[in-house]
């Protein structure tokens, strides 16, 4: 579907189950990480073209374990095999999820800038006639400091095709 104005509510009851179940899954996955850049940098990585190397040397040491030093553990490379099948599931259901929230909330946060956009031109313009509202003016336009010719207080408009895609 394409995106339209999205006018939405999310009940604070609906916001803390959903919170709630995220909570629950963390503690289903109790063994996830967070690694740093550097952990990142360093790791072998398994891509898709990895996934089937991974598969085969498995499927060949599960026909074979006689191969195998007492040293290396089929068990646990059983295990991350099939750790990793659960994972990439769980991650195919998740990504759309994380990507359709991200997506949600810029194109609500871009609808909230284009609000507050219009809704800064009307205090400026009511500043020039109202004395009690040029404080508000110049404490608002203080968030256009150090941004070149929009540091003035203009709103730069943006084109809608760079908002929407």
């Amino acid at each position: 579907m394409a995106y339209q104005n999205i006018s939405a509510k999310v009940s604070s009851a609906d916001k803390n189950e959903i919170i709630q179940n995220l909570k629950n899954i963390e503690n289903i996955l109790d063994f996830t990480v967070n690694l740093t850049g550097e952990e990142r940098r360093k790791l072998r990585k398994m891509g898709a073209k990895r996934t089937s190397y991974v598969q085969s040397v498995h499927s060949g040491l599960k026909a074979n374990p006689d191969i195998l030093p007492a040293s290396f553990s089929l068990d646990e490379f059983n295990k991350d095999v099939e750790l990793i099948t659960v994972l990439k599931e769980i991650d195919n259901h998740l990504a759309p999820l994380a990507e359709a929230v991200d997506d949600t909330l810029m194109a609500v946060g871009s609808e909230a800038m284009k609000q507050a956009d219009t809704g800064y031109s009307y205090i400026k313009t009511a500043a020039e006639t109202n004395q009690n509202l040029t404080g508000l003016a110049a404490q608002i336009s203080e968030h256009f400091s150090g941004q070149g010719a929009a540091g003035s207080g203009d709103i730069v408009e943006e084109d809608e095709t760079n908002l929407n895609g």
